[in-house]
């Protein structure tokens, strides 16, 4: 293997360490968030509907 395997076998360590710290630190987060609020709002929804269906 040579110095030309060693670099690319580091490159590829060094960039999926970084994607993962990326996807670790900024997308899980973020799709947390999002589906968080999907589901308040889906929940949500649903609680007003059965407020309705008690009332009537």
């Amino acid at each position: 293997m040579g110095a030309a395997g060693n670099r690319s076998v580091a490159t590829g360590a060094v960039t999926g360490l970084l994607l993962g710290t990326f996807i670790g630190l900024i997308v899980i987060p973020v799709l947390f968030v999002v589906f968080q609020h999907l589901q308040e709002k889906i929940v949500g929804i649903k609680s007003v509907e059965k407020q309705h269906e008690s009332q009537a």
